[in-house]
């Protein structure tokens, strides 16, 4: 017997199911929910079955409108008919966007337009490509195509707030809003506001529900769950254009759900190989340093300790970090510390001062926004060609002459081990490939 299941469009964020239709689906919409445990010897992962339904009615269901796409896959591989219906009275239309040569912009890159097409065509879901492919330019050239439109950029740091608008004021856009990076506003109330999440999150609801257009969400892989910010945001957004960039996507089952519901799928790729051939980043080298067995890092059994032993208090990582700074400074090239905890990164201070008798600027969330943007500035005229960093500079930190990235802090997580050598991949004209140092540690299976 043939099944067909109706779907009611009921605008950009929420389409509904009747609940006759959704057992035939149900499986569609299930995902394993995971959380962290104390466990007897280290943490343990937890799961348990959830259903991403946005609500669950007596006659209806919803879910997010993003995912029709990846359900209809689903049905068609289940030979179930899908019909798909839009209630036009809540479809948001303001304005319609401008084709190429999108708007002031002239100098873009055959691939950088082409991706735009793609964006303006599918109207909403994830562009993926490196840092150092224009990410920016990209994001201002869709915004050029809505002269009339109101528009967001959401962001996670105010660094990539700070950086954006001088742009769109170099360009004579005028002066945008900015909610956050110190600024105190109660409401969205120029046409291009950028904010960031941790800001916007926190407006009245009814303030920003139908006054945009279009939204931007940089690094969207943030865009991780239905409890995070992004989510609490983008569900009640009822913007038709909506896209998010990154140079990683998620894998987890929920992130993937959440992600593509409220923004889409992948819809343009430019890969790290492509780019790199087209000459439009840098390439990269990789050296792999290996360091010692350390028979007392072996016999730890949870986590904690061998972080601590192998990497923020292992005095051998830090001479060979130290060693490969020296190694790159006498070569005249700059060189950023990856670290991941803060107290790591004050050791390495401490030896890089034995060692040098200088001070190793340290970036970190606690370090104010106005000292971030001397310590880069700096670093970019090599004036000091060193700096740390926690996760505060694996995103949104545009130093283009970096040479060297040392993965001091160690970790196998794919999304910030790409975000943080993200770093280096900006191509200069004195600059065409940079290093990555990353050791190998055999004291300990987490640490391999």
């Amino acid at each position: 017997m043939a099944i067909n299941i109706n779907l009611l469009v009921l605008d950009p964020v929420e389409t509904e199911i009747s609940r006759e239709d959704v057992k035939h689906v149900y499986d569609f919409f299930k995902y394993t929910h995971n959380y962290w445990q104390e466990g007897k010897y280290r943490m343990e992962r937890k799961q348990y079955e959830r259903a991403c339904f946005t609500y669950q009615g007596k006659d209806v269901f919803r879910f997010y409108t993003g995912l029709i796409p990846k359900l209809k896959e689903w049905c068609e591989k289940k030979n179930i008919t899908v019909t798909v219906k839009q209630d036009e009275i809540n479809i948001p239309h303001n304005d319609k966007p401008s084709l190429p040569p999108f708007g002031e912009f002239e100098d873009f890159e055959q691939d950088q337009k082409t991706l735009m097409e793609i964006a303006l065509t599918k109207k909403r879901g994830c562009i993926k490509a490196p840092t150092g492919i224009g990410k920016t330019a990209i994001e201002l050239g869709l915004f050029s195509c809505f002269p009339n439109s109101n528009l967001l950029l959401l962001c996670h740091t105010k660094g990539i707030i700070q950086q954006t608008a001088k742009i769109i004021k170099d360009l004579g856009w005028g002066e945008p809003q900015i909610i956050g990076a110190g600024n105190k506003i109660s409401r969205p109330n120029k046409r291009i506001v950028l904010a960031t999440i941790q800001s916007f999150a926190k407006l009245p609801v009814d303030s920003y529900i139908d006054y945009f257009d279009v939204v931007i969400v940089d690094e969207a892989h943030r865009v991780s769950g239905f409890d995070t910010l992004y989510c609490k945001v983008l569900s009640k957004i009822i913007a038709p254009y909506r896209w998010g960039f990154s140079a990683t996507y998620p894998d987890d089952e929920e992130a993937v759900l959440c992600y593509e519901g409220l923004l889409g799928g992948i819809i343009g790729e430019v890969k790290i190989k492509e780019a790199m051939s087209l000459g439009r980043i840098a390439k990269s080298h990789v050296i792999i340093v290996k360091l010692p067995m350390q028979y007392n890092i072996r016999e730890q059994k949870k986590w904690d300790m061998v972080e601590e032993l192998g990497i923020i208090y292992n005095q051998t990582r830090h001479s060979k970090t130290i060693e490969i700074v020296e190694h790159v400074v006498n070569l005249d090239q700059t060189v950023l510390i990856l670290v991941n905890k803060k107290q790591h990164g004050w050791f390495l201070q401490e030896k890089f001062f034995n060692t040098f008798k200088e001070e190793l600027p340290f970036v970190t969330g606690e370090v104010p926004n106005t000292e971030r943007q001397k310590i880069k500035a700096r670093l970019i005229s090599k004036e000091v060609p060193f700096c740390m960093a926690t996760n505060a500079w694996r995103e949104g930190i545009d130093i283009p002459n970096l040479n060297n990235i040392i993965i001091a802090g160690g970790g196998k997580d794919e999304i910030p081990v790409l975000q943080g050598i993200g770093r280096g991949f900006r191509r200069t004209w004195e600059k065409d490939s940079f290093t990555i140092w990353d050791f190998f540690d055999p004291s300990h299976y987490y640490l391999v």
